[in-house]
């Protein structure tokens, strides 16, 4: 067995909350909630059932993974603060993974290409967005990953853009689907979150922190209402 097995994945950022247990790559045990904007009140009986159902205890937990960011502040603060929380109590290291790269590698486990521009919703007219390759096996991040209007995004010719169902359902209210490069939408949950960050520890086991480093990664640029200090959501 791996060192960094079992491994717990929490995410809080997705439509609805999922917990999953890695025992290997080929053994997860996955549990998801029950409807939109129930994060907090389900998070842990997630946890709770996907130990159970595995026979799992908290201290025989060897590594646990939360998404970083960027999305909602209210899903990135529940998600770090339960898995702080937890691995607090089982003294065990935390990886934190990009919701950006998340989309990057479900498209890349849709089909062979390999170098995507993914998306994700922020406030109203502007989107997260950064560019991955994905040739090594992993999400390898091109460049920085930022916020703003779609028309100020730039993305490579040969780069698939890359989204959620919520964001193409925005892209599709703002009849924003013209934009100039196929498009896939896919979706993610704790157990894509599980198989990434146990790929990401094998490669690079610096990857994995303190629980006390645990925190959100917040992207803000510099247009005139965030001057006024109003959150990112």
């Amino acid at each position: 067995m791996n060192d960094h097995y079992p491994l717990l994945a929490v995410d809080t950022v997705s439509t609805r909350c999922s917990v999953a247990l890695s025992l290997a790559p080929d053994e997860v045990f996955r549990k998801q909630g029950t409807g939109q904007k129930r994060h907090a009140l389900e998070v842990l009986s997630l946890v709770d059932e996907v130990l159970t159902e595995s026979g799992t205890d908290v201290g025989a937990l060897q590594a646990m993974a939360v998404i970083s960011g960027p999305g909602s502040f209210t899903g990135l603060r529940i998600g770090a603060s339960v898995v702080q929380g937890l691995a607090f109590a089982a003294q065990v290291p935390v990886v934190q993974v990009s919701s950006l790269a998340l989309l990057a590698m479900a498209a890349r486990e849709q089909g062979e290409l390999s170098r995507f521009c993914c998306l994700i919703r922020a406030r109203p007219g502007e989107y997260y967005h950064a560019s991955y390759c994905t040739t090594r096996g992993l999400p390898e991040l091109s460049g920085q990953t930022r916020v703003g209007r779609l028309d100020d995004m730039v993305h490579r010719g040969d780069e698939r853009l890359v989204c959620d169902a919520d964001t193409a359902a925005v892209l599709q209210a703002e009849s924003r689907f013209d934009v100039a490069a196929p498009k896939t939408v896919v979706a993610t949950d704790a157990g894509l979150l599980a198989r990434l960050a146990a790929r990401m520890i094998q490669h690079d086991p610096e990857t994995l922190m303190s629980p006390s480093a645990v925190a959100p990664v917040y992207i803000k640029d510099d247009l005139e209402y965030r001057k006024s200090g109003m959150p990112i959501d």
